[in-house]
């Protein structure tokens, strides 16, 4: 919402005319991407805070701290912005609102594709693991040179072992 009020309601004639209106002295559409904002970055952004902060008294910042701090400057630099052209009226008022909102939403989006994605992988493993044949075929030498052949369970195949596999076989 904080980007379609920033970025494309001030291009649409209609639109235009209510996103420059001013409240005192700070147009309209900025103080709807503060409102739509706000709750982005202390909100729904809170997890992230707090990971930040967790991972910077560990001695080991990552990227949660790069973000926050990035989200945190542009939206306390616009708030600054409008507290400032809100004494000055002829003060004209650029804001990064929007992109502390929507830089907090990639990185959201970003990390569910992850786990989207580490979901297909393990469900991918366990499909792969299921293939596994459940017995083995072992062959084994006696001391007289006579090869026997008797069948395990495919869990007790240890490194060394000669197993036997039949044409259209799986390997265990």
């Amino acid at each position: 919402v904080s980007m379609v009020v920033s970025m494309l309601l001030p291009r649409l004639e209609g639109a235009k005319e209510v996103m420059s209106m001013r409240t005192g002295a700070v147009p309209m559409g900025t103080l709807i991407a503060w409102v739509c904002a706000t709750p982005i970055q202390f909100l729904y952004a809170a997890p992230m805070y707090r990971k930040a902060y967790l991972s910077v008294r560990a001695g080991a910042p990552g990227m949660d701290v790069l973000v926050m701090l990035g989200t945190t400057c542009a939206y306390v630099y616009s708030v600054m912005a409008v507290a400032i052209a809100w004494g000055d009226p002829e003060r004209e008022v650029h804001n990064f609102f929007e992109t502390s909102a929507v830089l907090i939403t990639f990185v959201f989006l970003g990390k569910y594709l992850e786990e989207v994605a580490k979901g297909r992988t393990s469900s991918a493993i366990s499909k792969l693991l299921e293939l596994q044949p459940s017995t083995a075929i072992l062959c084994e030498e006696g001391g007289d040179g006579v090869v026997t052949e008797r069948e395990i369970d495919a869990d007790l195949v240890q490194a060394g072992d000669t197993l036997k596999i039949l044409p259209g076989g799986k390997i265990p």
